[in-house]
């Protein structure tokens, strides 16, 4: 009809109530797990290209190994998630987080 169809949900991140997200990423030198919650009120900032969006960029470092990574979050209007990326690692899709948990 007329509704438009929204984007499934980004994979890699994890939105709770009250604009928190939570994400993981697995570091690419010695594999370490790292997690990484951010919400929009302290850590979202908006982008200065004019479509309204907002991001979320951080460098991570693991605590085990000191390996460095950096992950960049981008949102639209609404904070829904657009894309997520990872230098220095990769993310983990939420569904293995369950194996990782056990």
């Amino acid at each position: 009809m007329f509704w438009r169809k929204l984007a499934p949900p980004n994979p890699y991140i994890q939105p709770e109530k009250g604009g928190v997200y939570h994400l993981r990423l697995c570091t690419d030198r010695s594999g370490d797990t790292v997690r990484v919650r951010f919400t929009q009120s302290a850590h979202i900032a908006q982008n200065d290209n004019g479509d309204g969006g907002y991001f979320f960029c951080k460098p991570i470092i693991s605590s085990p190994h000191l390996d460095s990574a950096e992950v960049l979050v981008t949102f639209d209007k609404r904070y829904r998630v657009l894309s997520a990326t990872a230098q220095g690692g990769k993310l983990l899709p939420v569904s293995a987080w369950t194996a990782l948990d056990d």
